[in-house]
Order: C-alpha cells, then sequence, then structure tokens
C-alpha cells in the first residue's frame, strides 16, 4: 500500500498542470487513442479481436500493466451490446524506459493492446452493432500528462469467416505477435534471501543458451523488486542464474512468482527480442 501511494505521490509531482468504423473523441496533444479492428466482420458463436490504437508523441512513453518505479497503466473500460462478451486483454512485450534515476516499463511511438471478445452465437446476421470505450492513460517525458478519449466502432455480423481489414489487420498481427507466450517447458524456481533473489531457469533442450545476449525479468508485481537496479544473469551448465535486488516495499515471501522473461538473442536476421512468460510456483526462503 505505501508504495502504490509512493508511486500515485510520484506521478502527481511530475504532473504539469466502418465496418470496422471508429471514431474517437478526447486525446491530447502526445497520445491518440482509438478502437480498431483487424477484421471487417464479425461470426456468431466466435470469439474475435479488437484494438486499443495508441499513437505517441516522439520520445513519451505510456505503461506496461507493471509501469516499474512509477506511473499508471492504460485503463479500459468498455460499453458493449448485448451479446458481447470481453474475454481478455493482451499486453505485447514493453521497453525499460530510464528517466532519471527511475525504471519503468512501457512503450514509445506506437501500441496496440489486443483485446479479446465472444460474440453469441444469438446475434443477427447482417446487423450492425456498436461497441465503445473509455480510455485513460498516463504519458510521460521528464514530466507526466494524464489523457484520455472515447471511441467507438462498428462492426457487421455475418455468418461467413471475417474478412480482413486491409487498413488495420497486418499491424494488429505485429503487435499480436509481440505478446509473450507461456512454454511450459522453461522450469523455474526462486530462493529468497535477506536482500536478494535467486532465479533459477532451465530452458527447453532446443533453447541455445550461447545466443542469448542479454536476459530481464519483468514482474506483473510492482513490489517484488527494485526495477531500477542492474539485473546479473549467467549461464551455469544448462541453466541461467538471475540476481534480483529485493523491493523494500516487498512485506512477505510470495507463495508464486509471475512475471515476462525478457529474452535478446542472436539469430540469423540480427538480434531478436521477445518474451517468456513464467509463473514460478517452487519458491524456498533462505
Amino acid at each position: 500500500m505505501k508504495n502504490n501511494t509512493m508511486k500515485i505521490l510520484l506521478c502527481f509531482l511530475l504532473i504539469v498542470s466502418v465496418s470496422g468504423f471508429a471514431q474517437a473523441i478526447g486525446n491530447d496533444q502526445y497520445v491518440k487513442a482509438e478502437l480498431i479492428s483487424p477484421d471487417l466482420t464479425i461470426e456468431p458463436g466466435h470469439d474475435f479481436w479488437l484494438g486499443v490504437h495508441f499513437q505517441i508523441e516522439d520520445h513519451w512513453h505510456i505503461y506496461w500493466q507493471n509501469p516499474g518505479d512509477a506511473g499508471m497503466p492504460p485503463k479500459i473500460e468498455w460499453e458493449l451490446p448485448g451479446g458481447i462478451t470481453e474475454r481478455q486483454t493482451l499486453w505485447p512485450l514493453p521497453e525499460i524506459i530510464s528517466v532519471a534515476h527511475l525504471a519503468n516499463y512501457g512503450y514509445e511511438n506506437e501500441l496496440i493492446l489486443p483485446v479479446l471478445f465472444h460474440a453469441d452465437e444469438s446475434l443477427t446476421i447482417k446487423k450492425t452493432i456498436m461497441l465503445s470505450a473509455s480510455v485513460n492513460w498516463l504519458v510521460c517525458k521528464e514530466s507526466c500528462i494524464p489523457g484520455s478519449a472515447e471511441s467507438t466502432i462498428e462492426l457487421v455480423i455475418s455468418k461467413t469467416n471475417p474478412e480482413k481489414n486491409p487498413l488495420w489487420h497486418e499491424k494488429f498481427e505485429y503487435f499480436y505477435s509481440r505478446v509473450p507466450g507461456a512454454d511450459a517447458d522453461w522450469e523455474s524456481t526462486a530462493v529468497f534471501g535477506d536482500s536478494l533473489i535467486e532465479i533459477t531457469l532451465t530452458p527447453p533442450s532446443k533453447t541455445n543458451v550461447e545466443k542469448i545476449k542479454n536476459l530481464t525479468f519483468l514482474p506483473y508485481s510492482p513490489d517484488l523488486i527494485q526495477h531500477s537496479s542492474h539485473q546479473d544473469w549467467t549461464v551455469v551448465g544448462s541453466q541461467i542464474k538471475i540476481l534480483l535486488k529485493k523491493s523494500p516495499y516487498l512485506l512477505s515471501v510470495p507463495d508464486e512468482i509471475g512475471g515476462v522473461l525478457s529474452i535478446e538473442s542472436e539469430q540469423k536476421k540480427g538480434t531478436v527480442r521477445h518474451g517468456v512468460i513464467l509463473n514460478i510456483k517452487n519458491i524456498r526462503r533462505n
């Protein structure tokens, strides 16, 4: 609770006082947000995707679900018609953004948050439906400014397979591909000491650890580690060990740790960065 209060205070101190047709009201000079659809139609009885698209002014950034040392993630409140159910919002792999002595997790330039919905099979074919969202965010550079927008999108219900939206499908797929994936073949343990957390990872046998150039663990909890502290990692045989500095706001050892392992590796096309979801349940206290 103390840490959340401190982050809110940090943000406060920084603040300077279509089928697929969409429109947005609000926005600000640093961020434009709107609803987009990768497809022109939706099919009753099936899931479908929408995206919340953010266009961000150069050198400014918005935040991941765990913002790091300071900040707030975007919030989306949906107004949905009958027969449409929200299922899940996905978060593409964020960048680590340093501002003064702070380390934040977020996005620069452009972002699409993919959101999964379900269309009930009772929906009427050829009918147009309207989905609306209120989007709020905090955008920061050296200072931070809150922003908001109201956006609406219209979609046509069709009994055929969804038709791709030429305006947004490719870009949506790019950001969707940046969402970290779960891999049950990664084994993980964590040992909590007085000031450090040691995470031991056993990657799948297909992983060439020699090609890994950098690793960073991005926890879902803002109170687990000191985000701005360097993360030391080493390869020991077939395992990877990462040393993390505990956050002073961590009051007790958790039963499990969730987060994303950001991996930079050398590939034929150059350095590639991707994320693996970790859910560490094997936890010991040293």
